[in-house]
């Protein structure tokens, strides 16, 4: 089979003799430029590639490359309340304390008791911090106290039916001293009390006088 002559294209052919005339100097030059130029967007338009633009890669577990994971919040909400100059929520940085709780909400008014608190503990968010005044501090202290008066009186105040002798029965509400003559002489008589209940057997003591002695008694 006959191969098919390749001849140069006649652009090219008169570009060769232009290059190949010396009496055109100005023409060389102008063609060494373009081919030059061409060259060079040829060279930078293969060279051209998509670059990363800076963002953050998100993985299959969908965590952001350079991002800890679990990393603690920036901030924390505090509920400031009570005795401050302007209560409200807040925003603090993660590590504040509760005295700057305080101090964002303009510090306490006139009458307050932060020394109650522990100012220097640290703040969790969603927290309520409330600063009471000093006399809510001192009506909480009294119903302490008055509370533990009153646990102790009952403690006190509690006498044994098997132990106590007709002088200490008679301190009893409704309690006299032949009742508790009857007292002392049922135990005798019948061996002690098992429990409270059983002061009902006494004679002159019934339901209504048993409701007022029942919690001043034990076994």
């Amino acid at each position: 089979m006959a191969q098919r002559e390749v001849r140069p294209r006649r652009g090219y052919r008169k570009l060769v003799e232009h290059i190949g005339d010396v009496e055109h100097p100005h023409a060389v030059v102008a063609l060494c430029i373009i081919v030059i130029a061409i060259c060079l967007f040829a060279t930078l338009h293969l060279s051209d590639s998509p670059r990363s633009s800076g963002s953050a890669v998100v993985l299959e577990n969908g965590s952001p490359t350079g991002q800890a994971t679990g990393a603690p919040a920036a901030e924390v909400f505090v509920d400031v309340e009570g005795a401050v100059l302007n209560p409200t929520v807040y925003s603090l940085p993660a590590g504040s304390r509760v005295i700057d709780a305080i101090e964002a909400a303009g510090g306490t008014v006139e009458g307050a008791s932060p020394g109650s608190l522990n100012l220097a503990r640290e703040l969790v968010d969603g927290e309520q911090v409330r600063v009471p005044t000093e006399d809510e501090v001192g009506a909480a202290a009294q119903l302490d106290r008055q509370t533990a008066d009153s646990d102790g009186y009952r403690q006190e105040a509690l006498i044994n039916l098997n132990t106590a002798d007709a002088k200490t029965l008679q301190e009893l509400p409704g309690i006299g001293e032949v009742t508790a003559r009857k007292i002392v002489d049922d135990r005798t008589s019948n061996g002690p009390f098992r429990n409270v209940e059983d002061l009902q057997r006494v004679s002159g003591i019934g339901a209504a006088k048993f409701a007022q002695l029942k919690d001043r008694v034990c076994v």
